[in-house]
């Protein structure tokens, strides 16, 4: 078959780029579908639709999986969050009971109330004149912290204090933040001092709002364990380990950034990025029957985004995964072997696109019958 030819010249590093200078544009999905057959792949290129109940049961399968992960990393949010609300208000509670033994005996102490009071009012008027002046003023720059640190990953950025955030002129972080909620504090300790007359009644009050603030906490505990019983189920489904963070989930409800290398001209979205031990590492779900070993297609797919991976966050992952059920997971290794096999292909396809020429690759009979696109081949095997 003669495929569609595109005008490109290769570069320094063997890949194809147009007379733009743009590198030619290679999916993940190219990869696999070029790795099963490039002639099944010259047929996708062409607008052949594949055809099939594996591949609609397929479709469907990976649309469960990935709704599945968006829902399980939107529970593993919801969980942290929830866990640490509750225990800064565990926190309040604990700050409200030491409050109410305060005023039950503040007659006690040596220091005289009134004294207390102006001290207490006085830290907080340091701690908001500090606060508006670290938010005026942009002093991470002064002490050099305006670069972030390159030793960290970065796929998904924080929406709170951004790895290049260095603040100043009216942008707060968590700094600012901190001194701004300590002169609340601190004021409003003050305000209870001084107009507090009756103790006893004081801390009454306060030992009542404690205990209105123990069941606030106890609700977001609540709402912490009801996402963690969601997640367990959610995992089941993905078949990943519920303590493994999903930070990257691909859906058609929500699409995920594309990752891209502008170098090769390589691109895709991994089913899902999960970290392991401190590593992203690319996932890719399969379904139909798992396999003894993992297939070539397969492999080179999940070699693409390991290398997505890489180039996306700086660091690379020792290994990508495919999944095939919770009982058959094979790892990919990210070596110099598997690098080398992935850089070579990606020149094939660019190859492919620039001259065109493309055949079956295979002798297989059932490879071809299990084609989605064999029935528009023209070199099928019978």
């Amino acid at each position: 078959m003669v495929y569609e030819r595109i005008k490109a010249s290769p570069n320094e590093f063997g890949y194809f780029q147009d007379d733009s200078g743009n590198v030619l544009e290679v999916s993940a999905s190219d990869v696999e579908k070029f790795t099963y057959c490039p002639l099944s792949w010259a047929l996708s290129k062409s607008g052949v639709v594949g055809e099939g109940a594996s591949l609609t049961e397929g479709i469907e399968r990976n649309e469960e999986i990935s709704k599945a992960a968006l829902e399980l990393t939107e529970n593993q949010i919801r969980e942290r969050r929830n866990l640490e609300i509750w225990t800064w208000w565990v926190g309040i509670v604990i700050i409200l009971c030491i409050d109410g033994f305060v005023f039950l005996n503040i007659e006690n102490f040596q220091a005289k109330t009134n004294e207390i009071t102006r001290y207490l009012a006085l830290w907080a008027l340091s701690s908001l004149i500090l606060a508006i002046l670290t938010i005026l003023l942009p002093w991470r720059s002064w002490i050099n912290l305006e670069k972030s640190n390159n030793d960290d990953p970065v796929l998904i950025e924080p929406i709170f204090e951004p790895p290049d955030f260095i603040g100043g002129w009216f942008e707060g972080g968590r700094i600012e933040s901190a001194l701004l909620i300590g002169a609340i504090i601190l004021a409003l300790h003050s305000i209870a001092l001084q107009w507090a007359n009756d103790k006893e009644k004081a801390a009454f009050i306060l030992t009542v709002t404690a205990l209105l603030w123990t069941l606030l906490a106890t609700y977001r505990l609540k709402k912490a364990l009801i996402a963690h019983e969601q997640m367990i189920k959610l995992s089941t489904v993905i078949g990943i380990d519920l303590s493994t963070q999903v930070v990257y989930a691909d859906s058609d409800d929500v699409k995920e950034a594309l990752l891209i290398d502008q170098e090769s001209g390589l691109r895709g979205r991994p089913n899902q990025i999960v970290i392991i031990d401190q590593e992203f590492i690319p996932v890719e779900q399969k379904s139909g029957r798992p396999p003894k070993f993992p297939h070539e297609s397969h492999k080179l797919q999940v070699l693409s985004y390991l290398k997505l991976v890489e180039v996306s966050t700086g660091h690379a992952p020792t290994y990508g995964v495919i999944n095939y059920g919770n009982e058959k997971v094979f790892k990919v290794l990210w070596n110099d072997e598997n690098k080398k096999l992935l850089d070579d292909q990606i020149k094939n396809i660019h190859h492919a696109m620039v001259f065109g020429d493309v055949h079956r690759n295979h002798e297989r009979i059932g490879k071809c019958k299990n084609c989605s696109r064999a029935h528009a081949c023209p070199e099928r095997l019978h």
